[in-house]
């Protein structure tokens, strides 16, 4: 089903911009894909995925059209530390895999250093809205 995405990213530094743009949704909380072309100026994107009471991390998508699947259980090759336990992702290739747990509720805090760039750590608020 075609749905309307809002996301709003607050960074650590006090930046804070939102972005909104149609995505195909399948699957059920625990498995499902989101498939779109993301639009933006900057050379990365950093998401966060809310479906339903599921919160499902998804960082590091570039300008190219991308499709993401998420997997219950799936360890991918990098691995993130956050307050509410571990994600793991490929921030380099087209296929991104994260699990964060499921009962989570509000946003998402996290603190990251991506392969890219391992000697800066930032911070970012994630929150992801999918509507009609």
């Amino acid at each position: 089903m075609q749905k309307k995405i809002t996301l709003t990213v607050k960074h650590g530094d006090g930046e804070e911009y939102s972005s909104s743009f149609i995505g195909q949704i399948s699957g059920t909380p625990e498995n499902f894909s989101i498939n779109f072309n993301t639009k933006s100026d900057e050379d990365f994107c950093d998401y966060e995925l809310k479906y339903r009471d599921s919160k499902i991390l998804l960082l590091r998508f570039g300008k190219n059209p991308m499709s993401l699947y998420i997997k219950q259980g799936i360890i991918s090759k990098s691995k993130i530390n956050t307050p509410y336990g571990d994600v793991y992702i490929d921030f380099f290739g087209e296929k991104i895999e994260a699990i964060l747990d499921e009962k989570l509720n509000g946003s998402v805090h996290c603190i990251y250093v991506s392969d890219a760039d391992k000697e800066n750590e930032d911070t970012h608020d994630f929150f992801f809205e999918i509507g009609e």
